[in-house]
């Protein structure tokens, strides 16, 4: 099996009874794209940094494919945490995810909010492009920052009487704690397995604030 690992400091592959691989990243992404193309015609395939594009068609919509390896994060007991990484096209960035562990926290906060939390995620999901399609400048801000800062707000924010209150209770709290770093260095992905701001995201604190400003202002003009 392939995939590609972090060790405790000091350890590596041999500490856990495993070794370098002799089918690269590089190969398997090749083959998943040779495979599209066979399948679906060189026409319709676009390989991308990330993904590979497949366009659509009569019978098919638009759909981005994106190869990964497993992930493991290993502890020094030789337990480990599983989830995806792959390497960008061009300059060989890894990029890892927590899927499952994402899935299962949305669906406990969801429930411990009586739903409220999904319904905040597609209120402000639904703003971010409403914005994009006026011109602001979020293009930095992903679907899933917004999704990931709204994790970030306390269940007791949750629930008031009507929606229109929650909407507010998380833009004040947002916009309160991303005016300052300090108060958003241990905020983490909905994983909780990842920081949400460190110096390699695309997407700043700042980029997070003008949205969360500009969003609330806009809703509430």
């Amino acid at each position: 099996m392939y995939f590609f690992a972090d060790y405790p400091d000091g350890q590596g592959h041999k500490d856990f009874g495993n070794s370098d691989a002799d089918y690269t990243f590089a190969q398997y992404r090749n083959d998943i794209e040779t495979a599209m193309i066979n399948h679906f015609g060189s026409e319709n395939v676009e390989p991308g940094n990330k993904a590979i594009q497949i366009n659509f068609n009569s019978y098919r919509v638009d759909a981005d494919v994106v190869p990964c390896f497993e992930y493991r994060r290993y502890s020094k007991d030789g337990s480990y945490l599983t989830g995806t990484e792959f390497l960008t096209r061009h300059s060989q960035k890894r990029i890892t995810n927590f899927p499952e562990q994402h899935y299962s926290n949305g669906v406990r906060k969801n429930n411990e909010t009586s739903r409220r939390y999904k319904k905040m995620v597609r209120i402000f999901k639904r703003l971010r492009y409403n914005l994009l399609d006026e011109g602001y400048d979020v293009e930095n801000v992903s679907s899933f920052l917004v999704e990931s800062l709204v994790w970030n707000v306390p269940n007791n924010r949750f629930n008031n009487l009507t929606l229109t209150e929650d909407v507010h209770q998380c833009f004040d709290y947002l916009i309160a704690q991303t005016s300052n770093s300090e108060k958003t260095k241990e905020w983490g992905e909905v994983s909780e397995l990842l920081y949400l701001f460190h110096a390699t995201r695309k997407y700043t604190l700042n980029d997070a604030q003008r949205f969360l400003v500009e969003g609330k202002a806009y809703l509430f003009k």
